[in-house]
């Protein structure tokens, strides 16, 4: 599916999914004749027609998915909220190439991989109603306390756990509370103004999954927007992640993970100001 260079010089509305499948078509044959399961996603949300360069991003999907790494299975998986940045991250290849690197930079995007090996990308694709300004890319996230005012909620039933996510997030602006099991994360989303939630899963008391179904069912029953939710958990095989995005989570991070990524994750799904 690699297409040649081309330099479209503005951004254009193409609908998300229809890359999926084409993907998912294209490509589940091909590595199904070298005994490799492919399996392609997109997160709740994440399906809306965007804006922005589909043929670079075509082209960077093609050159990962055309080296896998494994004997198994690769993984696509699609993410971000609508007007939000778009999240895709690619597991079961080789790390990306020169080449690769090139086309996410004249996309605006970053990249990184990942403790576990997948490769994850942000791009400043917005949803279709979004301004330019809510396009902008997540670049230099870490500078000039970016989450100023952003209110956060970790659970993590490990002391030393928490204390790392707080220093990953200082001189960031954002505003910590932390709990350490799932009953504690009902309990105060229920009574403190948060902004988003970074939930470990295997908690006492009530899990992180348990509590954000619990919490969906109750902003669901009252009408209100679901609260960006990230699953922050080495259970991260694939079964497991599918099933988080099912019970209400947007995205995950696995465990080990480095500063870069957890700041990208929240700067993508981090609500408009």
């Amino acid at each position: 599916m690699a297409g040649q260079d081309q330099d479209t010089g503005s951004s254009v509305e193409f609908a998300l999914a229809q890359i999926a499948r084409e993907f998912e078509e294209a490509f589940s044959p091909l590595l199904r004749n070298k005994g490799i399961h492919l399996e392609v996603a997109v997160a709740m949300g994440a399906g809306k027609r965007r804006t922005g360069d589909p043929f670079r991003l075509r082209e960077v999907l093609d050159l990962l998915l055309s080296r896998p790494a494994t004997d198994d299975k690769v993984r696509l998986f699609f993410s971000g909220r609508p007007e939000r940045p778009l999240t895709v991250e690619v597991s079961g290849v080789e790390p990306p190439t020169t080449r690769v690197r090139d086309l996410m930079d004249q996309m605006k995007g970053l990249i990184d991989q990942t403790p576990t090996g997948a490769i994850k990308m942000t791009l400043p694709f917005g949803t279709v109603e979004s301004s330019d300004a809510d396009r902008m890319p997540a670049r230099n996230a870490a500078a000039n306390a970016p989450f100023a005012g952003l209110q956060l909620l970790i659970a993590d039933d490990s002391p030393t756990n928490l204390m790392v996510i707080r220093e990953m997030l200082a001189n960031t602006g954002a505003s910590i509370t932390a709990v350490s099991d799932g009953a504690q994360v009902v309990e105060t989303w229920r009574k403190a103004p948060l902004d988003m939630l970074l939930l470990d899963i295997a908690m006492p008391v009530m899990d992180g999954l348990s509590a954000l179904r619990t919490i969906r069912a109750e902003e669901d029953q009252a009408g209100r927007p679901h609260i960006p939710a990230v699953a922050v958990t080495a259970n991260a095989l694939k079964h497991q992640l599918d099933e988080y995005i099912m019970g209400g989570f947007d995205t995950h991070i696995a465990k080990p993970f480095r500063r870069q990524e957890l700041i990208s994750t929240i700067e993508a799904l981090r609500p408009l100001p």
